[in-house]
C-alpha cells in the first residue's frame, strides 16, 4: 500500500494540513514541500498578471517570504484558513499579496531617490533648495518673478497622480 503523505491528491493539502495543526512534524515538511510548489507555480502567474519580471532568487525569496508567513507563530496564518475557498487559491492569494507589497515597496524606493525642487541641495537643512538655486542662476528680475510664477503655476500638478498614458 502506498503511503498517504506520496499521493499528489489535492485534497490531500486538508489532510496534511489538519495533520500539520496537530503537530505531525513529517506532515509539516510535506505540506511545506507541497506549498513551495504552489509558490513557484503562483508567483509565476501572478508576476504575469501584475506585469513584473522576476528573478530566479525573487521567486526563492517569495517562497522563503511565504513559507516564513504560514509557519511562524506556531502556525498562526495556517490556522486562519477557513475553508471558504481551496488551499490552493488561498496559497495563491498570500502569493499575489507579497508580490503586490514587493512591488509597492520598490516603487516607494523608488520615490524616494527622485529630488523635489523643493529639497535642500547640501545636506544641511538651511542650505538653498533647487527651486531657489534655479531662481537664483538669473540676475535678472523678471526672469526670476516668471520662474517662481511657473513653479507656483506648476506646483498643484506636481501633487497630482499621473495615469500611465500621462
Amino acid at each position: 500500500m502506498i503511503p498517504a503523505k506520496t499521493i499528489a491528491v489535492p485534497g490531500n493539502n486538508l489532510v496534511l494540513l489538519a495533520r500539520c495543526l496537530k503537530g505531525d512534524l513529517d506532515a509539516r515538511q510535506e505540506l511545506a514541500v507541497r506549498i513551495s510548489k504552489l509558490v513557484y507555480i503562483d508567483t509565476n502567474r501572478a508576476a504575469f498578471s501584475l506585469g513584473l519580471r522576476l528573478t530566479r532568487e525573487d521567486v526563492d525569496d517569495i517562497n522563503q517570504e511565504v513559507l516564513i508567513k504560514l509557519f511562524a507563530n506556531d502556525n498562526r496564518k495556517l490556522r486562519s484558513f477557513s475553508g471558504k475557498s481551496s488551499f490552493e487559491r488561498w496559497v495563491y492569494v498570500i502569493v499575489y499579496n507579497c508580490l503586490v507589497d514587493r512591488s509597492r515597496s520598490a516603487d516607494e524606493s523608488e520615490r524616494r531617490r527622485t529630488s523635489s525642487i523643493h529639497a535642500s541641495t547640501g545636506s544641511d537643512p538651511d542650505s538653498p533648495t533647487v527651486e531657489d538655486t534655479l531662481a537664483t542662476q538669473s540676475s535678472d528680475p523678471r526672469e526670476i518673478l516668471m520662474y517662481r510664477a511657473l513653479v507656483e503655476t506648476l506646483r498643484p500638478a506636481c501633487k497630482k497622480v499621473l495615469t500611465e498614458e500621462e
